[in-house]
């Protein structure tokens, strides 16, 4: 569908560094309005919109309409008094924009550096709010290979290269040498970063690879065949090394050993809580097996009769609590209805031992709903959480009706 406007005059192409500008309204709706001129980026090449404010209007988002119109998104909750005709002062989000030039100069620079270091051709990028996504074909590099990537990328932002932004002819593209085809047609609008880059793009950047300042890989991921690899650029690769920084110090503190070894520190100490963590579970299970005895003695014994072991542990987890009820389980024509409280988390164990049985359809419709209880398992045993606590002497009682005994 046509637009009934003039195509917006897109001042952010004349200078990506403007940040305040006059315009005309156009039009006003209830979720855009629409000026003759702007400096506000519309998303597109995996570049946000941007933000900012049209006279005393918030915008939270810029997006590209019909015919070369730019739509400037506001909220439709927020009241505003902006009409057609008003000439209005406008402002961009610096700090926004600047961190997404940064983000789209410093993938430019990493696409290349991973065709030329890599041979790996970019196929997607996204500029995100925590970092920015490059996937590219093939497979995952190695350590080395990334640092190679990264180094090279820095070098050309070290080298502070001038980036070049102008339109040629479809044409003329052939003879251009450009690292991927372009997707439009036309007037084709080429960023050139002197022996390092030439694309096709229709982003803004900083004016010279320096303004980038640093970029960092965060994260590998494998995705429909091919490797995303994640990176801090500009600002945030600033703010990540000082923040890496800081941890590190205070995990050395914290330690009482140099930074250089932390690492080995931390290894130590991990292998010596999971051997403490396992001499804990056999103590455990030493003590969940001495109470389930006691359980068992303390319960009524009529030779021949059944026994029932009704009982709240209190605060232990599910290992103590399955190794009660499995001690219970041994003992013959015994039935043990038992719950367990952790971290605010109600469970619980059903066992019988021979002689008995409790039959699992039964459980399920006339105990589970007593207590909104949750679980499964098979004979001997079964066991799940619980919603209410409070009903478990209800539960139980369910549970023994089940088992064919008086409750």
């Amino acid at each position: 569908m046509s637009s009934p406007h003039h195509a917006t005059i897109p001042v952010y192409y004349e200078d990506a560094y403007a940040r305040d500008f006059e315009a005309t309204v156009l039009d006003v709706e209830s979720d855009h309005i629409i000026l003759d001129r702007t400096c506000f980026y519309p998303e597109g090449g995996g570049q946000p919109g941007d933000r900012g404010t049209v006279g005393d209007v918030r915008i939270i988002d810029t997006r590209k309409g019909d015919a070369g119109v730019i739509l400037h998104r506001v909220d439709p909750d927020q009241p505003h008094d902006i009409q057609a005709g008003q000439t209005v002062s406008c402002s961009i989000d610096w700090d926004w924009r600047f961190d997404f030039m940064q983000q789209h100069t410093g993938q430019h620079v990493l696409s290349a550096s991973f065709l030329r270091i890599a041979d790996m051709q970019s196929v997607s990028v996204h500029q995100g709010l925590e970092y920015t996504t490059i996937e590219l074909d093939g497979e995952e590099l190695s350590a080395d290979a990334l640092v190679a990537v990264e180094n090279e990328a820095n070098r050309v932002i070290n080298e502070n290269l001038p980036v070049q932004a102008y339109e040629v002819d479809e044409a003329e593209v052939g003879r251009l040498d450009l690292r991927r085809a372009p997707k439009v047609s036309g007037r084709i609008r080429i960023v050139e970063i002197p022996e390092t880059d030439r694309v096709a793009c229709g982003g803004v950047h900083t004016r010279r690879t320096g303004e980038v300042g640093l970029l960092r890989l965060c994260a590998v991921e494998r995705i429909r065949g091919n490797v995303r690899y994640a990176w801090f650029i500009g600002r945030r690769a600033h703010e990540h090394h000082r923040f890496a920084h800081n941890e590190l110090s205070a995990l050395s503190t914290l330690l009482s050993v140099p930074a250089a070894e932390v690492r080995l520190r931390v290894q130590e100490l991990d292998a010596k809580l999971k051997d403490a963590e396992r001499q804990i579970a056999g103590l455990l299970g030493d003590v969940a097996r001495s109470r389930a005895d006691a359980l068992a003695r303390a319960a009524e014994d009529t030779e021949g009769a059944p026994r029932t072991v009704i009982e709240d542990l209190g605060e232990v987890d599910s290992a103590y609590l399955r190794t009660v009820a499995e001690v219970l389980a041994a003992q013959p024509r015994m039935l043990a209805v038992l719950m367990a409280r952790q971290s605010g988390r109600a469970m619980w164990a059903v066992s019988h031992g021979e002689g008995l049985s409790v039959d699992p359809q039964t459980l399920r419709s006339q105990a589970f709903p007593v207590a909104a209880a949750k679980g499964g398992g098979k004979p001997p045993l079964w066991q799940g959480a619980m919603e209410r606590p409070e009903a478990f002497g209800d539960f139980a009682r369910a549970v023994c009706v089940c088992a064919g005994l008086s409750p």
